[in-house]
């Protein structure tokens, strides 16, 4: 994917108050530009944190095998805060689908050890809008509710019954991401994609805001 296109995705979720690692797009000296993430599993000495990712957690060798659901209910089962990384999850989960990433797979989730020895959901990472570099690629790369296409308000709300999430904070999630789109157009057209992919990742999330909340 573009360095641009990831730069833009992480700022958003950042917005939209997901916890993201530092960040940012720089350039090299031939000029072209470089996305670089400072690492979460590192202490600021440089002790390693043990950190492993949901292809290992759940011991796949398909990094696009299992379900959304899968990995929650993992994440309610590790969690030394099971409640909220379950309700972090399916914001992200939420997040992928409205920026049109559709390549959120088991190794795109995590869970790290903190500071105080817990384990915990590790920040969001590698966040793209893959829809707009494989149009026909599929809503999801795990299944959520059973699907990978089509999928619907209705599905994220089967999915939040399944994790536990209470209804209230269902209808807060939604409430703040149903207002997130002239934020994400914002960020997009400060970005430096160029003027054909801003109109593709515009047209994107035009649709799936749609899709989900009628607007």
């Amino acid at each position: 994917m573009l360095p641009q296109n990831e730069n833009l995705c992480m700022n958003i979720a950042g917005l939209l108050e997901i916890d993201t690692p530092p960040h940012g797009l720089f350039d090299l000296r031939d000029g072209s530009p470089a996305y670089l993430v400072r690492r979460f599993d590192r202490t600021p000495d440089g002790r390693k944190l043990r950190c492993e990712d949901f292809a290992q957690i759940l011991g796949e060798d398909d990094k696009y095998t299992g379900s959304m659901e899968r990995i929650g209910k993992r994440i309610r089962e590790l969690s030394g805060v099971p409640g909220l990384d379950v309700q972090f999850f399916f914001e992200r989960v939420l997040l992928n689908f409205l920026l049109g990433n559709g390549d959120a797979h088991l190794k795109n989730f995590s869970m790290f050890e903190s500071a105080n020895g817990e384990l915990r959901l590790s920040p969001a990472y590698d966040i793209v809008c893959s829809k707009a570099v494989i149009p026909r690629g599929s809503d999801c790369a795990l299944t959520l509710n059973g699907k990978q296409n089509k999928i619907v308000r209705e599905d994220f709300e089967q999915v939040a019954g399944i994790l536990r999430i209470p209804l209230k904070v269902v209808s807060d999630i939604f409430g703040r991401f149903s207002q997130s789109y002239a934020l994400m157009v914002g960020e997009l057209s400060q970005s430096r994609l160029s003027a054909d992919m801003q109109d593709k990742v515009r047209r994107i999330m035009e649709e799936r805001h749609q899709r989900l909340f009628g607007r």
